[in-house]
């Protein structure tokens, strides 16, 4: 009887010569996957099938693909030409299943196959696939290759193994690499840029570095009907890799992963990949992707999450915990304060100011020496806060300037990020009268780094840092071997960043005598920040979904938005209110681009929409900025579409957007419920409802609904969720489901 369990759980296969074309599947009740073996040991997914709605996301097979392929150097040797290697250069193939319940079959049904009771401890269905010395003619050793595909409910998990080779050193690794991924007309793909955007009409040849802000998520999707293909590294320690959609022809969608590994171009160094790669499918569309990435975030303890809530946190302070809404001050004048101080008054509610040009030298040159600080910057600090507001500094945490820097002088190019050539990196983010390199964050310069940091929280008294580029900025291969990192790429730009941000909270929580907040611009989710500034992502005005906050709201907070001068000035102040309302919809801490030039005073329109904002957001603070957002009832009245001049970056246009915006939050099992008008002059009949599971409530027989703002009122009390209300124009209400 052992024996017969011992000849079914490691079952050896024969080589593919042997067999001709060979069909390999792997399934159980949730999943399908196909594997296609041509016989010069060519590898292909043949099927990615959901066994419930009988979904297949994969319309074709391509013999022509490689399910993997890498780049290697004569070890050592960095700027020699890379050297391409893919199953075709392997001399054998063969595959065996580690565990089994008879849901591996090859050329064969299932039904023939036989199972087993499995363990306690049973894993998952688990194909291994290896190829050997895999070379080219000139190579006189090659390398072992060996691929892993495990299910676990509706999760294919996919890993890649390329063992050591004296002679060569890995370069680039790309897999999994997986061809003719339904994206025709009517599906919904996810672009992980700027938060997560779709694209319904997938024709696009991109790639996108992460981490950076080309790349904020490393989680796409492809949604076709009711089902979702979930496509994810789950990588926990964020390292360094190119996410790449290709499409061929229209309709179809090639994706694959490079990575960049650590001691790239250095002989006898393994590769073992450290996440599983998910490719699964789920009943549903994005909104239960993003929920899905949450929960593995959360459950691994991904750096976002890695603190624990908002809610929970000790090291946080209140003021940001109750948030509504931020201002930006961007020169230090008394008509800019006053302008501040003036703004906050309107608003009758707690805010938060972004503090710019605070420093003697000037904005993007000097860095990493902000200090001394102006003069009068201690006083316009009491100033404001004495007016119920907290002040963060603007500081940056990438650049040195080579030109006029101290701290470059002391260190010089230990600092830098270098390149394969060994030449420091020059930034792209250069300012007059500066030579601004980039920093890598593994060297000594986050020593002078930190120490900055607290002079300022000695001098000044500030509530927060605000790290500028840090989450904006793409990662960067480095080979300074002085740093003390593995050269080339891994994990370590993330990882340094990660070690920052902790030292720095730790050294200024002690100085200050109670907490602060760390924030950098854009979404960052591989750095443990408290505050992603949303001010740079391109046109996420044009992203219909908050992929990025369903991911992460109650434990990280989302602020601002970049505003243009001319969009106060344009349709009564409509762009501008506009971009408040997204804001508002995709759950950020509104503001930030205004304030400094009385915004709020000199135009009305503008300035009573913010002011109904922050107001709704200051009655519903707890729902906002602590509780998870939840899918956005459904407004089965008609709501007009309003033809509006957007711009950000370049992007600019006349688009079509909703009057009503809504949004939800769940908090401590009740729902709230937003909803925004941004008609200037038009009132709106809305009538909206819900499920108990979209709003993430447990059934009940009665649901009351109440208003809290502008008024405290009982809406309903009834079996559905659903209720009617007029919205007059410019206004926000908040009701609250139990």
């Amino acid at each position: 009887m052992k024996k017969y369990y011992l000849l079914l759980i490691i079952l050896l296969f024969a080589t593919v010569g042997c067999q001709g074309d060979t069909n390999y599947i792997i399934k159980n009740k949730d999943i399908t996957i196909g594997i296609k073996v041509f016989p010069n040991n060519n590898v292909s997914v043949s099927k990615i099938f959901d066994n419930g709605t009988k979904v297949d996301f994969i319309t074709d097979i391509d013999p022509g693909n490689h399910l993997w392929f890498f780049t290697c150097k004569p070890s050592g040797q960095l700027t020699a030409q890379e050297i391409k290697l893919n199953p075709t250069d392997a001399k054998s193939f063969i595959a065996e299943t580690l565990i089994s319940q008879g849901n591996i079959e090859i050329n064969k049904p299932i039904s023939k196959s036989r199972s087993y009771k499995p363990s306690k401890n049973r894993q998952p269905d688990t194909i291994k696939m290896i190829w050997k010395d895999v070379k080219t003619p000139d190579m006189s050793t090659g390398f072992n290759v060996t691929v892993f595909c495990s299910l676990s409910n509706n999760n294919s998990y996919w890993n890649i193994e390329i063992s050591p080779n004296k002679d060569y050193g890995l370069w680039t690794v790309v897999f999994p690499n997986v061809t003719n991924i339904d994206a025709s007309k009517g599906n919904r793909v996810i672009n992980p840029q700027y938060g997560g955007y779709f694209t319904d009409d997938y024709d696009m040849n991109n790639s996108f570095e992460y981490p950076g802000v080309d790349c904020t998520n490393q989680m796409t999707a492809v949604t076709k009907g009711n089902t979702t293909l979930y496509i994810s590294p789950e990588d926990v320690k964020s390292e360094h890799k190119i996410f790449n959609f290709k499409c061929p022809k229209p309709g179809i969608m090639n994706f694959y992963i490079e990575m960049l590994p650590d001691n790239m171009g250095i002989g006898n160094t393994e590769y073992k990949q450290s996440y599983n790669f998910n490719f699964a499918t789920i009943k549903g569309d994005w909104f239960d992707a993003a929920k899905k990435f949450r929960g593995w975030g959360i459950a691994s303890g991904f750096a976002p999450f890695s603190q624990g809530k908002i809610e929970d946190r000790e090291d946080l302070p209140q003021w940001f915990k109750d948030n509504p809404l931020w201002l930006s001050m961007h020169y230090l004048t008394d008509e800019h304060r006053d302008n501040i101080i003036k703004s906050k008054e309107f608003l009758e509610v707690p805010v938060a100011v972004h503090a710019y040009q605070w420093q003697q030298y000037p904005f993007d040159t000097h860095y990493p020496n902000w200090l001394p600080a102006f003069d009068r910057f201690k006083d316009d600090i009491k100033d404001i806060q004495a007016h119920d507001m907290k002040i963060m500094p603007y500081l940056n945490g990438h650049l040195v300037d080579a030109n006029l820097s101290p701290t470059y002088k002391k260190y010089g190019d230990i600092l830098l990020s270098v390149d394969e050539k060994g030449e420091p990196r020059t930034s792209v983010f250069q300012a007059e009268g500066a030579n601004n390199m980039t920093c890598c964050p593994a060297s000594p310069y986050f020593d002078a780094l930190v120490e900055e940091s607290v002079n300022v929280m000695k001098e000044e008294n500030i509530d927060g840092i605000y790290f500028d580029q840090v989450g904006c900025v793409p990662a960067f291969t480095c080979f300074n071997r002085e740093h003390g990192h593995p050269i080339g790429g891994g994990s370590h730009w993330a990882k340094a960043y990660y070690k920052l941000i902790q030292t720095v909270r730790k050294k200024l929580n002690e100085i200050k005598g109670e907490p602060i907040i760390i924030a950098t611009e854009s979404s960052a989710e591989s750095y443990p920040f408290d505050a992603w500034l949303r001010c740079n992502e391109g046109a996420d005005f044009l992203a219909d979904s908050p992929i990025n906050t369903v991911m992460y709201s109650g434990y990280v907070a989302s602020f601002g938005y970049y505003y243009y001068n001319d969009e106060y000035e344009k349709q009564d102040s409509l762009p501008a209110i506009n971009k408040t309302a997204i804001a508002l919809s995709k759950g950020y801490q509104p503001g930030w681009g205004f304030g400094n030039d009385n915004e709020l005073i000199n135009y009305p329109n503008f300035g009573k929409y913010v002011k109904g904002v922050a107001q709704a957001r200051w009655a519903a603070k707890e729902y906002f900025n602590l509780g998870e957002m939840v899918r956005n009832v459904k407004i089965t009245s008609q709501v007009p579409m309003i033809k509006i001049f957007m711009q950000n970056f370049g992007i600019l246009g006349d688009y079509d957007f909703p009057a009503v915006r809504t949004c939800s939050y769940n908090y401590k099992g009740k729902t709230m419920v937003c909803l925004t008008n941004i008609q200037i002059n038009e009132n709106i009949k809305v009538d909206w409802e819900a499920t108990p599971s979209d709003l993430y409530l447990k059934n009940k027989s009665q649901w009351t609904i109440n208003e809290i703002f502008p008024e405290k009122k009982l809406i309903s009390k009834g079996k559905n969720i659903k209720s009617s209300t007029e919205l007059e124009p410019l206004q926000t209400k908040i009701f609250i489901v139990e």
